[in-house]
């Protein structure tokens, strides 16, 4: 004898087309009336549903093979899923063990094991690396790397390498491994961030950070910054900084900072730095600085200061200061001091020199009440000569013969 028509009371889990027993002819009408466990296949679209335990029907599976776990709190407990994927085309290419993919196309270009996309095309273009977590549109959405994060629209956009981190609009769009990038457009927001590269704050490192490189500040290092170098403050070495260069403050070595050159201070060493040259205090070395120069103090070495010159004070060596000179004082040499010239000035005033191979000094403390006799022959050491002091230009003269 053939049973009658369902339901029954003591079966669960039957797999059969939509039903047409009591009067529930279609879908609709045996929503809220399903058995739980009871699986219903719709033969118009093919997508299977799964009776729950109020009796309503749960999509579980459509025609591309992709799972939907429209009611999580329901799927719990060793019955509980090992991969989720919620949204039109999520995890469309596969997943792996303990993947999650939530939103339309997340992880579509499949996901490796234990991978998280969450939000629209978030890593869902190619593969998803194992442990890796996408979230916001777009983020990581090509080849997003193993244990790699990506958070905010576009955030690690184009290509994120292994264990590196984008978190914010499109930081890291283009990220090396183990690269940190925070903020908007931070860390290979155009172009390729190096690896192990820190770039943070709107910007940073955004076009071609160097390999190891540090970019903190707003637009900090971000155009083509070299590798290892180190730029902190608000555009501090925001273009063609140096490889292992340093730049510390606000537009510190801005444009075009030498190799392992060094500027400390608000525009220091702000253009054209020169390479191994060292700028510390506002504006020091501020533009022009040359080879192997150092500039100490506001001001100091200002403009078109020389190589392997020295200024040290506020206003040394400010204008053209030549080649191998020395400026130590405030005012020293603040025009066109010559080239292998030395000043020293403890006046406050300007003090300078404009002839080459001279030592310039002021104030030399003078003596008027003491009567001196001219040297004769054998009066002074072997090796010395006696020098003469001019206290009108402050210039120090020593007579060879």
């Amino acid at each position: 004898m053939a049973n009658p028509p369902p339901p029954y009371d003591n079966i669960t889990g039957i797999s059969r087309a939509a039903m047409k027993d009591n009067a529930q002819v279609t879908l609709a009408e045996y929503d809220g009336n399903a058995r739980p466990g009871e699986l219903v296949v719709d033969q118009a679209t093919s997508i299977v549903y799964v009776g729950n335990a109020l009796g309503d029907l749960t999509a579980v599976a459509t025609p591309g093979g992709v799972t939907t776990w429209a009611l999580l709190g329901d799927k719990t407990g060793a019955s509980g899923p090992t991969i989720i994927a919620l949204g039109q085309n999520a995890g469309f290419d596969g997943q792996a063990n303990a993947a999650v993919a939530l939103g339309q196309n997340a992880g579509a270009g499949g996901q490796s094991g234990a991978a998280i996309s969450i939000g629209l095309n978030s890593g869902g273009n190619t593969t998803q690396g194992a442990y890796a977590v996408a979230i916001g549109a777009s983020a990581g959405f090509d080849a997003q790397g193993i244990s790699s994060v990506a958070i905010g629209e576009g955030a690690g956009l184009n290509s994120q390498g292994n264990q590196s981190v984008a978190i914010g609009q499109n930081a890291g769009a283009t990220q090396g491994s183990t690269a940190v990038a925070i903020g908007q457009n931070a860390g290979g927001g155009v172009a390729l961030q190096g690896d192990d590269a820190v770039a943070i704050g709107h910007g940073a490192g955004e076009n071609t950070q160097g390999t190891q490189s540090v970019a903190i500040g707003l637009y900090a290092g971000q155009n083509t910054q070299g590798q290892l170098a180190v730029a902190i403050g608000t555009n501090a070495g925001n273009t063609s900084q140096g490889n292992s260069a340093v730049a510390i403050g606000d537009n510190a070595g801005i444009d075009n900072q030498g190799d392992q050159s060094v500027a400390i201070g608000q525009q220091s060493g702000n253009t054209n730095q020169g390479p191994q040259s060292v700028a510390i205090g506002t504006q020091a070395g501020f533009t022009g600085q040359g080879v192997l120069a150092v500039a100490i103090g506001i001001q100091s070495g200002y403009d078109t200061q020389g190589n392997n010159s020295v200024a040290i004070g506020r206003n040394a060596g400010y204008v053209t200061q030549g080649a191998n000179a020395v400026a130590i004082g405030s005012k020293a040499g603040p025009s066109s001091q010559a080239s292998n010239s030395i000043i020293i000035n403890a006046t406050g005033n300007n003090l300078n020199q404009t002839t080459a191979n001279t030592f310039t000094v002021k104030p030399v403390r003078a003596v008027t009440s003491v009567t001196f006799a001219a040297p004769t022959s054998g009066s002074l050491p072997a090796g010395f000569s006696p020098m003469y002091y001019n206290p009108t230009t402050g210039e120090i003269i020593v007579i060879t013969t």
